[in-house]
């Protein structure tokens, strides 16, 4: 990667500082595209100290600190660790996006391809892990999940021997075989159900 600065950022923040804005901005616009990365209406990075020396071989840990905590007492940036680890979550501020002269991303409020599975599935157990599990799947996976998903709620019209919904997501069972009962009819080979998604992997 070309490591860039605006002579406008440097003079107002400094040298380091104006490098950290290009270099985070970068990296937040390219996780935009996964919701993974979607928490709070923001999209972030998660990087430590360490992380942040490998690629700038030139700055040492303690000056990477400085110039990051700069950037927090600033309002350039917002920062929010999760765990008890050395990885921190790093987000821009909606004054930084004003000063960029930007609009704010703009984020879905949903997880809409989420909740089309969720009610598809129509078995309501352990919403919070499927959906982190969803959350991490490729788009591949999902567009495959839905050709799937109506033939596998077909062979099962009794949600009660219909597998939770985490289980299906975790051993990816769109893959299985569909058995079905004597007197059950479906569609296998004509999936009900096409979803196209924009970026496709």
């Amino acid at each position: 990667m070309i490591q860039s600065l605006d002579s406008k950022l440097a003079e107002k923040f400094g040298l380091i500082e104006a490098i950290f804005i290009n270099h985070l901005y970068y990296l937040i616009k390219e996780n935009e595209s996964e919701v993974r990365h979607l928490m709070d209406n923001k999209y972030w990075i998660q990087k430590s100290y360490a992380g942040f020396a490998k690629f700038f071989k030139y700055l040492t840990e303690s000056q990477i600190r400085y110039a990051l905590k700069k950037l927090e007492t600033k309002k350039v940036i917002v920062t929010m660790q999760k765990d008890k680890g050395f990885e921190k979550y790093y987000s821009f501020s909606d004054l930084m996006f004003k000063y960029l002269g930007e609009p704010r991303i703009e984020v879905p409020t949903t997880n809409e391809d989420f909740m089309k599975f969720w009610n598809m599935y129509d078995k309501k157990v352990d919403k919070v892990k499927c959906e982190k599990v969803w959350n991490r799947m490729s788009n591949k996976a999902k567009e495959m999940c839905f050709e799937r998903l109506p033939n596998y709620i077909q062979a099962t019209p009794d949600k009660q021997f219909r597998r939770n919904p985490l289980t299906y997501l975790r051993n990816k069972s769109w893959k299985d075989e569909i058995i079905v009962k004597r007197g059950v009819k479906t569609n296998d080979n004509k999936p009900a159900v096409k979803y196209k998604y924009k970026n496709e992997v």
